[in-house]
């Protein structure tokens, strides 16, 4: 994965923040808070210190996220939009 861009999206923790901001989620403890999980865990996604995740949190994040698991995990050009 590419490290920078303007946006942040290329990289899987720039996905999450684009997600979050798109869904009114302000800080990785209010998105640990929705998926009822550890708030550590989402703050290491979203630091960049790990993006290894269980298929069932992959989903989890998704679909809290409302976006597509495909783009959180592969970037454009796949798109945001939940089949």
């Amino acid at each position: 994965m590419k490290k920078t861009d303007k946006d942040g999206a290329s990289t899987f923790p720039g996905r999450i923040k684009a997600a979050m901001a798109s869904r009114g989620v302000r800080t990785p403890s209010e998105l640990a808070r929705r998926m009822n999980i550890h708030r550590q865990t989402v703050h290491k996604w979203t630091s960049g210190k790990t993006d290894d995740l269980t298929p069932q949190m992959l989903y989890l994040l998704a679909d809290t996220l409302d976006v597509s698991a495909r783009w959180l995990v592969f970037g454009p050009p796949t798109t945001p939009i939940k089949p």
